[in-house]
């Protein structure tokens, strides 16, 4: 009896997505900041570090988000890439509270992984906010929480429009309120390790050899609460990079600290980024996590901008043309 042979299409002739070729739309579920898609995606051209997921729309064709799974074969929706695992039921699905908020944004995947919009809880469109590179700024109100201690409350736009102020003049007094407040404070990474409260002045002065000698700092605030901010504030930065003498590498500790550096020709950036992920995989809480980049200011022009990873360099072989080498011996 002669065996019938199997044919099997690829992703790609079965209609699926690779996702480095793809546009993706930035949306809401729930609590997560997704990218989705109506086709289906190719899993194998999904990075590691996000989690991919089907989503299944309701019986009557509404078009609504009824059921996030691993893989959805019947009434399948499209499909969401996500920086936060989902967690599943036992059954292996995740139901959404609400239907997906679009935000009209969109982006490829290299963009979405640069783009730090974190776990918010709430859309970024509903808050005013600045962006800087992959950061995302946003403003609060500090309010009472447990254990004698404050958090956050973002604003949002309906309370702009209540409070009958502009962006601008809520940026104004929401900085110097953090700097009255909160003042920054710029140490040693010694210090911080053995909890020290001592602080390296940064008001213009002489420049002390044991700074311009030290490679490691920490940026934070008095409270050591969303301290990490301070790398927005241009003057600071100034500040910082005059008392060092040099331009900063400035590494993303977690949304309360960044790791600042003086800028030296020997620095392998490539090895600084993946020491920056590598500690937010293994240390730092998924809540308190800013980044994976690495950030360079430099002292000439006062800009804070990404370090974009090294290109391998291109190597050029010159040919000699078989004819001219022959007649020129």
């Amino acid at each position: 009896m002669n065996k019938i042979g199997t044919a099997f299409l690829t992703e790609q002739e079965a209609g699926m997505e690779n996702t480095g070729k793809e546009n993706f739309e930035l949306a809401m579920l729930d609590d997560y900041v997704v990218l989705y898609t109506g086709s289906r995606t190719d899993r194998n051209t999904v990075p590691k570090n996000l989690f991919c997921y089907d989503v299944r729309h309701d019986d009557d064709c509404r078009g609504i988000a009824c059921e996030v799974k691993p893989h959805v074969l019947v009434n399948h929706w499209g499909t969401i890439l996500s920086k936060t695992e989902i967690p599943m039921t036992e059954g292996g699905s995740y139901y959404p509270r609400e239907d997906m908020n679009y935000l009209g944004e969109t982006l490829t995947v290299e963009e979405y992984m640069r783009l730090n919009t974190g776990r918010y809880g709430e859309e970024l469109s509903d808050m005013p906010h600045e962006k800087r590179e992959d950061l995302a700024l946003f403003y609060g109100i500090r309010v009472p929480a447990e254990k004698n201690r404050t958090g956050i409350a973002a604003i949002h736009n309906s309370q702009m429009e209540q409070w009958r102020i502009s962006e601008e003049q809520l940026k104004k007094d929401a900085w110097a309120n953090m700097r009255k407040q909160f003042p920054a404070v710029f140490q040693y990474i010694e210090d911080v390790i053995c909890r020290s409260q001592e602080v390296i002045p940064l008001e213009p002065g002489e420049l002390d050899r044991e700074v311009t000698d030290r490679s490691m700092f920490v940026l934070s605030n008095r409270e050591n609460v969303q301290g990490a901010v301070y790398m927005f504030d241009e003057n600071i930065l100034k500040k910082i990079a005059e008392k060092l003498n040099s331009s900063l590498i400035i590494l993303p500790s977690s949304i309360h600290e960044t790791i600042i550096m003086r800028e030296t020709e020997s620095m392998n950036m490539n090895f600084m980024r993946n020491m920056v992920t590598d500690v937010n995989e293994m240390v730092v809480e998924s809540e308190l996590w800013l980044s994976d980049e690495v950030y360079r200011y430099d002292r000439d022009i006062h800009t804070l901008s990404l370090v974009k990873p090294a290109q391998p360099e291109e190597v050029i072989v010159a040919v000699q043309d078989e004819g001219m080498s022959q007649g020129m011996m």
